[in-house]
């Protein structure tokens, strides 16, 4: 497998990981994403936080964000994996949850290994990075060789 399909298959993961997280907001007991996201900030408004605030709309800014930066690696145009590496940071600190947080479904049924679950999905977090920084260097390869000649 390429790192072009790879990279096809990180936008499509991207997709489906924005089905879910809208999915799993209407599944919740509390409602949909933009009221989670209207309680968070109310929150950080009676605490005094506007960092909490910021962060609030920072977090749903890369939401919504995530089909976007999807749909421009399926097509492995750069701007999606820019996207996605702006987007990084955020899930790996957990404001918003990492593309992988699926995977965390499974610890329902097997609460013994959660620790090691969540490993794996910050792990293939990393991972994804990774791939994304390797497949840009190689289009700035590939461009510089074909432009200096």
């Amino acid at each position: 497998m390429t790192k072009k399909n790879i990279i096809k298959a990180f936008g499509y993961l991207d997709i489906l990981y924005f089905i879910w997280m809208i999915f799993m907001s209407f599944t919740s007991v509390s409602g949909s994403v933009f009221s989670d996201f209207a309680n968070i900030l109310q929150t950080g408004v009676n605490f005094g936080g506007s960092l909490y605030a910021a962060l609030s709309i920072l977090a749903v800014i890369v939401v919504l964000t995530t089909p976007i930066s999807g749909a421009l690696m399926i097509r492995t145009v750069r701007a999606g994996i820019y996207i996605s590496i702006l987007q990084f940071p955020f899930k790996l600190f957990l404001v918003v949850p990492p593309t992988f947080s699926f995977l965390l479904s499974a610890v329902n049924f097997l609460p013994s290994i959660q620790f090691l679950v969540f490993v794996v999905v910050m792990l293939f977090e990393i991972v994804k990075l990774g791939i994304q920084i390797m497949w840009l260097k190689e289009e700035r390869r590939a461009y510089n060789t074909t432009h200096d000649a």
